[in-house]
């Protein structure tokens, strides 16, 4: 596999210094060559990709008073929603009074050719977005301890998920809108199911399904008896066997010192990938950086995990390539993952990108030293 790197020579944001401001978030429209991305100086700008990469801006999305942190386009490509350290969801989307049928983002030219939505809830600053597969919904993370889910049409709160202890730095929304799950601080990814009961239904539709936070040693159960602790054994009493724990914490604290944490599901909903995860092989085995996958629906036990290459720090953040691919029928090696198809899903860290696809262990590419800053987002 051939692999070209370009790194366009433009200045994506300019803060009120005129200095380059940092970007945090980017995400392509689902169908037309358009790139948003999201800024500190509390933009949302708009740029034309062509074929061959050159990059050509189109417009100013002005709604936000402090940095946005995350901009995505909703599935349907109708709409755009940006969450910034204002507290708000801004929603934009084509005016129909004053475009015509065929009305393209690429062809964007006047703030009278949009509507814009403001979504008022949290308090603080929100870390991030995901869309629903309808594009009706939203689910935002706010560092309030707080994920809200939004009904977009209505501008109004859904359901408040407050179980959090710390702040939530991610959430994603199951393409096939069984599940919302959110990461946070608390070292902590929490799955929401859809409700069927009448009680669940009243509370807006979601309820707990799954905590993901500790993981068990293979070979707990042929250890001495351990306190259930962060990979710290409790001292043994005079002449005992020495007590080891029987299970690790699976995600970075808060000295990871990353300000995201986002996750996502597969786009056909059968993987979910959990960034910021700390893999232990046993209590006497340093703990690394790692990727945790887990099938959906079945939370206990992760699939599989994707350790950091070599001296890589915490990642940030997994995003999927929306194209499923056929498997590779020259290797001989063992599928990662037992699927008639490769997902193809990038690993963001503090700095690198390693792109893996679910038919093999080993990455398809490593992107390092393209950077100045940390990396916060990726697209494709």
């Amino acid at each position: 596999m051939s692999l070209t790197i370009a790194t366009p020579q433009i200045r994506w944001h300019i803060g009120d210094d005129d200095k380059n401001a940092p970007v945090q978030s980017a995400d392509f429209h689902p169908s037309e060559p358009v790139l948003a991305t999201g800024a500190a100086d509390s933009n949302v700008h708009l740029w034309r990709m062509s074929a061959t990469g050159q990059v050509e801006f189109i417009f100013c999305l002005s709604g936000h008073q402090k940095g946005v942190n995350v901009v995505r386009f909703s599935p349907n490509g109708d709409c755009i929603a940006s969450a910034s350290d204002d507290g708000l969801v801004v929603v934009w989307y084509r005016n129909p009074m004053t475009t015509k049928r065929g009305w393209t983002w690429s062809g964007l030219k006047s703030e009278r050719e949009l509507q814009r939505l403001q979504l008022r809830g949290h308090a603080e600053d929100i870390y991030d977005l995901a869309w629903s597969p309808d594009s009706r919904h939203i689910i935002s993370g706010c560092i309030d301890h707080h994920a809200i889910v939004w009904d977009v049409p209505q501008r109004v709160r859904q359901q408040t998920l407050d179980a959090h202890t710390h702040y939530v730095q991610g959430v994603a929304w199951d393409p096939r809108n069984r599940f919302v799950a959110t990461a946070s601080v608390d070292r902590s990814c929490r799955v929401y199911a859809r409700g069927t009961t009448a009680k669940a239904k009243a509370k807006g539709g979601w309820q707990a399904s799954h905590i993901i936070n500790r993981r068990k040693f293979a070979l707990a159960a042929a250890l001495p008896e351990a306190e259930t602790c962060d990979g710290v054994a409790s001292s043994p009493a005079a002449g005992a066997p020495k007590r080891v724990p029987k299970e690790h914490r699976m995600f970075q604290d808060e000295s990871a010192n990353t300000c995201f944490r986002r996750p996502c599901f597969s786009p056909d909903g059968s993987l979910f990938f959990a960034p910021s995860g700390v893999f232990q092989a046993a209590a006497d085995q340093p703990q690394l950086p790692s990727v945790y996958v887990f099938a959906s629906g079945r939370w206990s036990e992760p699939l599989a995990h994707f350790p950091a290459l070599e001296g890589a720090k915490p990642s940030v953040a997994v995003r999927c390539c929306p194209v499923l691919f056929q498997l590779r029928k020259e290797t001989t090696e063992a599928p990662t993952m037992d699927l008639p198809y490769r997902i193809v899903f990038a690993v963001i860290s503090v700095d690198s990108i390693v792109v893996y696809d679910t038919q093999h262990r080993e990455p398809l590419f490593l992107v390092a030293n393209t950077h100045y800053a940390s990396l916060t987002d990726a697209a494709w």
